[in-house]
């Protein structure tokens, strides 16, 4: 969290957002990114029939 508060006074505290609204917009940002990141190796796996980790 140290790194976050800089953050916010450079680049989002002077464009007027709040600093709530900067952290829930990076939340939904990495959980998004998570979620196509997670989407794409599933279906890479598919493409590729690798078996799942339980069977290696």
């Amino acid at each position: 969290m140290s790194r976050v508060a800089p953050r916010w006074f450079i680049y989002w505290g002077p464009s007027g957002m709040v600093a709530g609204e900067a952290i829930i917009i990076s939340i939904t940002g990495g959980f998004l990114f998570g979620l196509l990141t997670a989407s794409f190796h599933w279906w890479r796996r598919k493409v590729n029939r690798l078996p799942p980790w339980d069977d290696v």
